[in-house]
């Protein structure tokens, strides 16, 4: 089972965590017009792609939503269940958004604050299509979620209403959508929770973008292994929460924890490949960043750029850029065709070979490293020992 907190704590029982959001919209559909092929035009999808989402839908919920019989398809018990919270939640939050969108030329500059797995998943992908409509709107994107207050720092948010906020606060009924379709949620997946042997806390992006594509054929090496996987970064403790951690280097752990080196951090510059010659000069061999490129960065590592100009010698941009909260938002943004971020090697490693993203100037080691960090070392033939042999073959 896989967790998406970004925090260590509640992680492996956390019940209202909302699967892909991709995959509820696949279901929304498909059980609106109960049928897959009609779900597939209407999303611009093909029926193969709908009904791969809804089993993996089925599959981590661990409920069938529907009934497949005769080449058609029957909404279950559990199914209508979650077809009146999906299509009522999809329906606000569209509402909403319209809304959003006819307010949004009326203000020049402003700050938008949105939840940071709706950030990324969501919100950052269809940003291009919003700066394509409004290019004289400026807006800063900013992650952040539960309480906060509109002190001069953000304009607006979107939050889930799982929390109370002052009544002079306005609110359009975005959260509510979510609400519904998170109750019902929560519901089906009472049933499906199953007691975890042992927890491998890894820190967010790396867990995202290198451990969970790989994760499957750990569990087929080794499916009588028990393994859960939550998200966490920087300093922790062997308090009972968490059995392992994959961490970097770049602070200090106490000397009783047991260290084994995984691999060296490779950095590089990464882009979106029909902007490479938009932003970078030269031929492959001799290629530079021009001054004008849009850079990327994350306030959770605000020196990837000085680091990257220190390993390379070559010039930072000119440009200001964009600043996001989290190191994965800024290879989302990447992605999206925002500009041009600092790319890891193993977090980009499948992007590149996918041709999402280009690396015109390769990458160069920054001196830092991951290592697999456990409160003792690791008795031979071991479930954990099984794990580092796995996680160095990975890299």
């Amino acid at each position: 089972m896989l967790s998406d907190n970004h925090c260590e704590p509640d992680s492996p029982l956390n019940q209202t965590r909302l699967p892909s959001l991709l995959a509820l919209r696949c279901f929304e559909a498909a059980a609106r017009l109960e049928n897959f092929s009609h779900a597939g035009v209407e999303l611009h999808l093909t029926p193969g792609a709908v009904s791969r989402a809804v089993r993996l839908l089925e599959n981590e919920l661990g409920v069938a939503l529907f009934e497949r019989r005769s080449r058609r398809v029957f909404l279950t018990d559990a199914g209508r269940v979650l077809a009146r919270a999906t299509g009522d939640g999809f329906g606000l939050i569209s509402r909403a958004i319209s809304e959003l969108r006819a307010n949004a030329a009326r203000k020049r500059s402003w700050v938008l604050s949105c939840e940071p797995t709706l950030l990324m998943r969501w919100l950052i992908p269809r940003w291009p299509d919003f700066q394509a409509r409004y290019p004289q709107i400026d807006v800063q994107l900013v992650a952040g979620g539960g309480p906060f207050t509109f002190n001069g720092t953000i304009d607006l948010a979107i939050r889930r209403d799982d929390f109370p906020w002052p009544d002079s606060y306005h609110a359009e009924p975005l959260g509510d959508g979510f609400g519904l379709i998170s109750r019902a949620i929560s519901e089906l997946r009472a049933n499906a929770a199953r007691k975890r042997s042992w927890v491998l806390s890894c820190e967010p992006t790396l867990l995202m973008r290198w451990l969970i594509p790989r994760w499957p054929d750990f569990q087929a090496r080794y499916p009588q292994i028990d393994v859960q996987l939550v998200a966490g970064g920087g300093p922790f403790t062997f308090n009972g929460t968490i059995d392992l951690a994959i961490r970097r280097d770049d602070f200090p752990w106490p000397d009783s924890y047991h260290a084994e080196p995984l691999f060296a951090e490779k950095i590089g510059l990464v882009c979106r490949p029909d902007k490479v010659a938009q932003w970078f000069a030269g031929q492959p061999a001799g290629a530079v960043l021009r001054p004008d490129a849009p850079p990327l960065h994350s306030r959770t590592r605000p020196q990837a750029w000085q680091e990257w100009a220190g390993a390379t010698g070559m010039a930072l941009p000119e440009a200001a850029g964009q600043y996001f909260e989290h190191f994965y938002f800024s290879l989302q943004a990447a992605v999206a065709g925002l500009g041009v971020a600092i790319g890891p090697w193993h977090l980009v490693r499948d992007d590149l070979h996918s041709g999402v993203l280009s690396a015109p100037l390769g990458f160069v080691e920054d001196g830092s490293g991951y290592c697999l960090l456990s409160p003792a070392a690791l008795p031979a033939a071991s479930p954990q020992a099984h794990l580092l042999a796995w996680l160095r073959s990975m890299s």
